[in-house]
Protein backbone atom coordinates (compact mmCIF):
# COMPACT_ATOMS: atom_id res chain seq x y z
CA UNK A 1 0.00 0.00 0.00
CA UNK A 2 1.24 3.32 -1.03
CA UNK A 3 -0.47 6.62 1.42
CA UNK A 4 -0.59 9.80 -0.73
CA UNK A 5 -0.91 12.33 1.74
CA UNK A 6 -2.27 15.97 0.60
CA UNK A 7 -0.15 18.34 3.19
CA UNK A 8 -1.41 21.65 0.63
CA UNK A 9 -2.27 24.55 2.07
CA UNK A 10 -6.07 24.00 2.72
CA UNK A 11 -5.08 20.72 5.01
CA UNK A 12 -3.64 23.87 7.12
CA UNK A 13 -6.71 24.63 8.75
CA UNK A 14 -9.42 23.96 11.33
CA UNK A 15 -12.29 25.14 13.67
CA UNK A 16 -11.54 22.13 15.62
CA UNK A 17 -9.14 21.13 18.07
CA UNK A 18 -6.95 19.69 15.38
CA UNK A 19 -5.69 20.95 11.72
CA UNK A 20 -6.25 18.40 9.15
CA UNK A 21 -3.19 17.60 8.62
CA UNK A 22 -2.77 17.06 12.24
CA UNK A 23 -5.59 14.50 12.23
CA UNK A 24 -4.63 13.21 9.20
CA UNK A 25 -1.04 12.29 10.17
CA UNK A 26 -1.91 10.71 13.18
CA UNK A 27 -4.21 8.29 10.76
CA UNK A 28 -1.47 7.49 8.26
CA UNK A 29 0.70 6.66 11.10
CA UNK A 30 -1.90 3.96 13.17
CA UNK A 31 -2.76 2.85 9.42
CA UNK A 32 0.76 2.53 8.38
CA UNK A 33 1.80 0.91 11.23
CA UNK A 34 -1.28 -1.57 11.22
CA UNK A 35 -0.25 -2.30 7.41
CA UNK A 36 3.45 -3.08 8.38
CA UNK A 37 2.77 -5.21 11.26
CA UNK A 38 0.20 -7.09 8.89
CA UNK A 39 3.23 -8.18 6.76
CA UNK A 40 2.27 -6.18 3.85
CA UNK A 41 4.91 -3.56 2.58
CA UNK A 42 3.49 0.32 3.55
CA UNK A 43 5.17 3.14 1.66
CA UNK A 44 3.83 7.45 1.70
CA UNK A 45 4.45 10.67 -0.51
CA UNK A 46 3.24 13.90 0.87
CA UNK A 47 2.40 15.84 -2.11
CA UNK A 48 1.41 19.61 -2.60
CA UNK A 49 2.22 20.49 -6.27
CA UNK A 50 5.43 17.94 -6.37
CA UNK A 51 6.28 15.15 -4.05
CA UNK A 52 8.31 16.81 -0.75
CA UNK A 53 9.14 13.46 0.63
CA UNK A 54 8.79 9.83 -0.21
CA UNK A 55 8.89 6.79 1.70
CA UNK A 56 9.05 3.96 -1.05
CA UNK A 57 6.82 0.90 0.07
CA UNK A 58 9.06 -1.70 2.26
CA UNK A 59 8.48 -3.67 5.49
CA UNK A 60 10.12 -3.58 8.58
CA UNK A 61 10.76 -0.80 11.39
CA UNK A 62 12.67 1.29 9.07
CA UNK A 63 9.99 2.23 7.13
CA UNK A 64 7.61 3.16 9.52
CA UNK A 65 10.19 5.11 11.31
CA UNK A 66 10.65 6.74 8.47
CA UNK A 67 7.31 7.63 7.91
CA UNK A 68 7.03 9.11 11.14
CA UNK A 69 9.81 11.09 10.68
CA UNK A 70 8.31 13.08 7.39
CA UNK A 71 4.77 13.38 9.67
CA UNK A 72 6.33 14.78 11.98
CA UNK A 73 8.52 17.45 10.09
CA UNK A 74 6.92 21.17 10.06
CA UNK A 75 8.72 21.96 7.00
CA UNK A 76 6.56 19.07 5.07
CA UNK A 77 3.43 21.18 5.33
CA UNK A 78 1.70 23.84 3.00
CA UNK A 79 2.20 24.84 -0.31
CA UNK A 80 -0.06 25.38 -3.89
CA UNK A 81 -2.37 22.02 -4.51
CA UNK A 82 -2.51 20.05 -8.14
CA UNK A 83 -4.37 16.99 -7.32
CA UNK A 84 -4.16 16.01 -11.20
CA UNK A 85 0.14 16.47 -11.38
CA UNK A 86 -0.35 14.39 -8.30
CA UNK A 87 -1.88 11.72 -9.84
CA UNK A 88 0.77 11.57 -13.12
CA UNK A 89 3.86 11.67 -10.98
CA UNK A 90 2.00 8.81 -8.90
CA UNK A 91 1.58 7.27 -12.36
CA UNK A 92 5.10 6.87 -12.61
CA UNK A 93 6.43 6.37 -8.97
CA UNK A 94 5.22 3.55 -8.75
CA UNK A 95 5.89 0.50 -11.19
CA UNK A 96 3.95 -2.28 -9.65
CA UNK A 97 0.56 -2.97 -8.70
CA UNK A 98 -0.13 -1.50 -5.58
CA UNK A 99 -3.29 0.04 -3.28
CA UNK A 100 -3.18 3.79 -3.51
CA UNK A 101 -4.99 5.41 -0.34
CA UNK A 102 -5.31 9.17 -1.14
CA UNK A 103 -5.33 11.16 1.98
CA UNK A 104 -6.85 14.92 1.06
CA UNK A 105 -9.55 17.12 1.99
CA UNK A 106 -10.34 17.17 -1.91
CA UNK A 107 -10.61 21.18 -2.15
CA UNK A 108 -9.14 22.96 -5.27
CA UNK A 109 -8.55 20.14 -7.70
CA UNK A 110 -9.10 21.73 -10.54
CA UNK A 111 -11.47 20.86 -13.48
CA UNK A 112 -11.03 17.57 -15.42
CA UNK A 113 -9.73 15.75 -12.35
CA UNK A 114 -12.39 12.55 -12.84
CA UNK A 115 -10.22 11.34 -15.58
CA UNK A 116 -7.25 11.19 -14.07
CA UNK A 117 -8.70 9.37 -11.61
CA UNK A 118 -9.93 6.96 -14.39
CA UNK A 119 -6.51 7.04 -15.89
CA UNK A 120 -4.94 5.64 -12.74
CA UNK A 121 -7.67 3.21 -11.66
CA UNK A 122 -6.20 1.29 -14.20
CA UNK A 123 -2.90 0.83 -13.10
CA UNK A 124 -4.09 0.97 -9.37
CA UNK A 125 -6.67 -0.23 -6.38
CA UNK A 126 -7.82 2.99 -5.02
CA UNK A 127 -9.07 4.21 -1.82
CA UNK A 128 -10.03 7.95 -1.24
CA UNK A 129 -9.73 9.31 2.03
CA UNK A 130 -11.27 12.50 2.77
CA UNK A 131 -10.29 14.59 5.76
CA UNK A 132 -12.51 17.90 6.06
CA UNK A 133 -12.97 20.16 8.96
CA UNK A 134 -17.04 20.89 10.34
CA UNK A 135 -16.61 24.47 8.57
CA UNK A 136 -15.73 22.82 5.27
CA UNK A 137 -18.97 21.50 5.43
CA UNK A 138 -21.42 24.19 6.86
CA UNK A 139 -21.47 27.34 7.82
CA UNK A 140 -21.57 28.50 11.24
CA UNK A 141 -25.46 28.74 12.71
CA UNK A 142 -25.09 32.01 14.37
CA UNK A 143 -25.70 33.67 11.23
CA UNK A 144 -23.43 37.47 10.57
CA UNK A 145 -21.60 39.06 8.15
CA UNK A 146 -18.05 37.29 7.44
CA UNK A 147 -15.48 37.92 5.06
CA UNK A 148 -14.05 34.26 3.61
CA UNK A 149 -10.82 34.02 1.79
CA UNK A 150 -10.50 31.21 -1.15
CA UNK A 151 -7.42 29.45 0.08
CA UNK A 152 -6.64 28.43 -3.48
CA UNK A 153 -7.08 31.67 -5.40
CA UNK A 154 -6.64 34.26 -2.49
CA UNK A 155 -9.74 36.07 -3.54
CA UNK A 156 -11.63 37.80 -0.49
CA UNK A 157 -15.66 37.86 -0.67
CA UNK A 158 -17.96 39.09 2.23
CA UNK A 159 -21.42 37.77 2.96
CA UNK A 160 -24.02 37.59 5.10
CA UNK A 161 -24.19 34.35 6.35
CA UNK A 162 -28.14 33.90 6.96
CA UNK A 163 -28.41 34.44 3.16
CA UNK A 164 -25.92 31.75 1.75
CA UNK A 165 -25.74 29.28 4.29
CA UNK A 166 -28.56 26.88 2.70
CA UNK A 167 -26.61 27.24 -1.08
CA UNK A 168 -23.74 26.37 0.84
CA UNK A 169 -24.51 23.47 2.36
CA UNK A 170 -26.72 22.17 -0.23
CA UNK A 171 -23.21 22.87 -2.75
CA UNK A 172 -20.78 20.96 0.08
CA UNK A 173 -22.97 17.82 -0.10
CA UNK A 174 -22.91 17.80 -4.34
CA UNK A 175 -19.33 18.00 -4.52
CA UNK A 176 -18.74 15.54 -1.69
CA UNK A 177 -21.47 12.92 -3.36
CA UNK A 178 -19.60 13.93 -6.97
CA UNK A 179 -16.53 12.57 -5.34
CA UNK A 180 -17.48 9.85 -3.62
CA UNK A 181 -19.62 8.36 -6.95
CA UNK A 182 -16.23 9.01 -9.05
CA UNK A 183 -14.33 6.96 -6.95
CA UNK A 184 -16.69 4.11 -6.88
CA UNK A 185 -17.40 4.45 -10.71
CA UNK A 186 -13.54 4.06 -10.81
CA UNK A 187 -13.52 0.31 -8.98
CA UNK A 188 -12.30 2.87 -5.96
CA UNK A 189 -13.43 3.15 -2.67
CA UNK A 190 -14.49 6.11 -0.46
CA UNK A 191 -14.28 6.63 3.40
CA UNK A 192 -15.21 10.78 4.82
CA UNK A 193 -14.34 11.60 7.81
CA UNK A 194 -14.33 14.67 10.07
CA UNK A 195 -11.69 16.35 12.11
CA UNK A 196 -14.27 16.68 15.54
CA UNK A 197 -15.19 12.63 15.38
CA UNK A 198 -12.61 9.89 16.40
CA UNK A 199 -11.00 7.91 12.98
CA UNK A 200 -9.84 4.62 14.36
CA UNK A 201 -13.41 2.73 14.73
CA UNK A 202 -14.36 3.68 11.12
CA UNK A 203 -11.29 2.90 10.19
CA UNK A 204 -11.40 -0.28 11.19
CA UNK A 205 -15.14 -1.03 10.24
CA UNK A 206 -14.18 0.39 6.76
CA UNK A 207 -11.62 -1.91 6.41
CA UNK A 208 -13.38 -4.87 7.35
CA UNK A 209 -16.60 -4.45 4.65
CA UNK A 210 -13.89 -4.08 1.99
CA UNK A 211 -12.19 -7.62 3.43
CA UNK A 212 -15.79 -9.25 3.10
CA UNK A 213 -16.32 -7.46 -0.16
CA UNK A 214 -12.89 -8.98 -1.50
CA UNK A 215 -13.32 -12.80 -0.44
Amino acid sequence: MFVIFDVADTMLFSSHDKLKCEYAAEMIYVLADAINKSGDSVGMGMFTDHYLNTVMPNIGAAVIKNIKSNLLNKDNYGGIFDFKKCLLMTRSLLNSKAVLIIVSDFLGMGEGWEQYVKMLSGDFELIAMMIRDPRDRTLPDSGGQFMLKDPVSGKNIYIDVDQYKELFDSYVLEQEKHIEEVFKRNKGDFLRLVTDEDYLQKIISFFQRRSKRQD
